[in-house]
């Protein structure tokens, strides 16, 4: 189904080619969404597709590299692959253009508006293209037959596939639906009686509802509330905007330049650098390939950087700078000269820029970090937010950069020692601090850095974020705390990689964090012990704390997004009392929903064997028997039912002894799922009632707890940086 201007259409149609199979397109070349409803649905679609097809030929590679291996069979095996990939891409293509087509419809009678606007010109086109495809539709009528096929559908109840009968239509000829498919672009998953249901539903609303135009423009508003809206707006949309008028021109660059990239990237271009690396010439031909493209990437880099040297309107609104290349880490073996010949041009054009321009943000992502840059840096008295994926040749004696307050390091190397862990002291006014590690190897924590000594920054950082840490260093951390005295810490989380965090680590970690007295969110990943015991033993050291996440660990090879806990649900709900501030809980506590209360002490007894099939067989005499004559009052679900889920039941037990608790999530931290996550509120006395969805507000909480991983909540703003430090 065609959008309601042709944009869609024809970005979409560049990537389907005209066998109905969607193209290859790499991140490089796609565009950023349009701004029109679904636009982001279908753009994820799209992305989405090109991931499964890589994903499609790397495993074809690997098993062609493969000892006695069938090619034969490989190469079935990616042709089906690609081809359900496609078959999927196209059909929920399809099935969101045509919601967007109806969705937008409606949304001139309720008041929606995406970024398009209400205006009466274009609902005319809608209708218009809407009459057209119902006269299409009209010479189909009576020339199907309705059947019925067999086919699965997810059941919520049973959480599974379950076969089921939907409708058919068999039209004669059999290509009349075909015709009208490709002429519409309405997807195969859309069949007659859905397209019918949605025109049906439309006209239901237009008798319902009035047309409730559009009549105020962008252009139409005050001065102050286009740049608040401008402000507000990503780069893609407001340098759209910036080519419609000359008023929204005017506002829109005054933001357009506020983020700037200079990127060399190996990734985006068409060559497969680990193609075939067991080919003989294989070397040769990658090395001449990285050669003359890396070097033609970065001469025509060199002069977009003079260019924008030379613009000071340019360089008067950058604010957050990017710098990354990825060939001389990816490909360095092939690359046939040294880190300096191939990147010191570009140096000297961005250490100006960092010099000139007022910086809030920096990024700096390439292979080695040398004291010119790091001058650069420490000279830029606006920049707050420092981001390093680097490392240093030597131990570092620089200049103090006390401008830096939020410091980002992405630990490219597992070797001890890095010296990139040495920039936290070089940073003296750092108050938030994030290092990120090597997920497959694990960072050890520096003694040199966190030290019980005079130097110890501890005593400055207020929200430190250390993930991917060997267990054990875990101690260096603890002594560091226990040496302060009263640390400023507000937020810490920690996760491990290639290790869990033992009873005699987590006992001494915790108990030093008392020094803590601010700490308001504790986010601990990784734990092997996790005794209700350790639960009480936070709630003595740290009863203050706000957010409280723990991920149990029981294999210190295998993370799990949800996991059994050493003891059962209940036993952790009293030592939650000790918290008379705690807003949220997350525990990765895997919840066995047990609904039949005569048979739980008896399954808890053997470990819940049979359970599963037990319920299984309840599930299916119930389906059996005649639906006229069911009482729901005996659905397997219903008899002996103690809540919705044991999920529920768990967090009202969870909320009865933690009075403050507004939000739990029992799964993983960092997903808000149904069943999973929900809010809490409170009657008149105080007796909890749960909700399936978090409200806004409770969702921004939840998600500044989890940690700065995902959410860069943990960083400080120019407000914040102003109130702790006055800068």
């Amino acid at each position: 189904m065609d959008s309601d201007d042709e944009t869609t259409h024809i970005y979409l149609s560049r990537k389907i080619d005209n066998t109905g199979l969607v193209a290859e397109w790499p991140d490089h070349c796609r565009r950023e969404p349009p701004l029109k409803l679904h636009a982001e649905e279908i753009d994820d679609i799209l992305q989405h597709h090109y991931t499964s097809c890589f994903d499609a030929r790397d495993a074809a590679r690997k098993a062609r590299s493969a000892p006695n291996n069938d090619a034969e069979v490989i190469a079935k095996e990616e042709a089906e692959a690609l081809r359900y990939a496609d078959e999927t891409c196209v059909s929920l293509v399809g099935i969101w253009q045509t919601r967007c087509f109806f969705d937008t419809l409606a949304g001139f009678h309720k008041g929606d508006l995406d970024l398009s606007g209400r205006h009466l010109s274009r609902y005319k086109i809608l209708q218009e293209r809407l009459i057209a495809m119902m006269f299409d539709l009209s010479s189909l009528s009576g020339k199907y037959k309705i059947s019925t096929r067999m086919t699965t559908e997810w059941d919520i109840m049973q959480m599974k596939e379950v076969p089921c009968e939907v409708p058919a239509y068999e039209f004669d000829p059999p290509g009349l639906w075909d015709d009208f498919e490709a002429k519409w672009h309405i997807g195969p998953s859309i069949n007659f009686g859905v397209l019918t249901s949605y025109i049906k539903d439309f006209f239901g609303l237009t008798q319902r509802q009035q047309l409730r135009l559009q009549y105020l423009c962008l252009v139409d508003l005050p001065p102050e509330i286009l740049d608040h809206i401008m402000s507000l707006s990503p780069v893609h949309d407001r340098r759209r905007w910036s080519m419609t008028c000359k008023l929204l021109r005017e506002h829109a660059l005054a933001k357009s330049y506020e983020i700037f990239d200079y990127r060399l990237s190996l990734y985006e271009t068409d060559f497969d650098i680990e193609a075939h690396p067991d080919d003989e010439g294989y070397d040769d031909e990658v090395a001449a390939f990285v050669q003359k493209v890396a070097l033609s990437q970065r001469d025509a880099l060199r002069k977009r950087m003079r260019r924008v040297a030379k613009r000071q309107d340019v360089l008067s609104k950058i604010r957050v700078l990017r710098f990354s290349e990825d060939w001389t880490s990816d490909a360095w073996r092939w690359s046939g000269r040294s880190y300096t010949d191939f990147i010191s041009p570009l140096i000297h054009a961005l250490n100006t820029h960092i010099r000139i321009s007022p910086l809030a943000e920096l990024t700096y992502r390439t292979r080695y970090l040398y004291a010119p840059t790091w001058q650069a840096i420490v000279q830029s008295s606006s920049l707050r937010t420092l981001v390093l994926c680097t490392t240093l040749p030597v131990h570092p004696n620089w200049t103090h950069a006390r401008n830096v307050v939020n410091l980002d390091l992405m630990l490219s190397q597992a070797t001890r020692p890095n010296f990139l862990w040495d920039i936290i002291t070089a940073c003296p006014s750092a108050l938030s601090v994030r290092v990120q590690g090597s997920s497959e190897h694990g960072i050890y924590i520096p003694i040199t850095v966190f030290s019980p000594r005079a130097h110890n920054p501890l005593k400055h950082i207020r929200r430190l974020d250390l993930q991917d840490l060997i267990a054990e260093s875990l101690l260096v951390l603890a002594t560091a705390i226990e040496a302060v005295g009263c640390i400023p810490l507000t937020h810490l989380a920690v996760s491990t990689a290639k290790s869990h965090i033992k009873k005699d680590i987590a006992v001494v970690l915790v108990r030093s964090l008392r020094r803590a007295e601010h700490l308001l969110v504790l986010r601990i990943d990784g734990l092997q012990y996790a005794k209700p015991d350790i639960l009480a033993l936070i709630g003595e050291c740290v009863p203050h704390i706000e957010a409280l996440v723990l991920q149990h660990q029981a294999s210190k090879y295998f993370k799990n997004r949800a996991a059994y806990w050493p003891c059962p649900a209940h036993e952790y709900a009293p030592c939650l009392s000790a918290f008379p501030h705690l807003r949220h809980l997350g525990l990765n506590m895997r919840i066995f929903d047990a609904l039949y209360t005569p048979h739980a002490v008896t399954y808890l007894e053997s470990d819940y064997v049979g359970a599963e099939d037990w319920y299984e067989k309840a599930i299916a005499e119930w389906r059996r028997e005649d639906p006229s004559k069911h009482d729901m009052d005996e659905h397997p679900r219903s008899i002996d039912h103690i809540s919705t889920n044991a999920a529920r039941a768990t967090v009202r037990l969870f909320a009865i002894h933690g009075v403050a608790l507004r939000t739990v999530s029992l799964h993983n931290a960092d997903l808000s799922l149904p069943f999973f996550a929900m809010g809490i509120d409170r009657d008149g006395e105080g007796r909890p009632i749960l909700r399936d969805k978090f409200e806004d507000d409770e969702r921004e909480e939840a998600g500044y707890a989890v940690g700065s991983l995902i959410h860069s909540k943990w960083m400080f703003d120019e407000c914040q940086t102003r109130d702790v430090l006055d800068l």
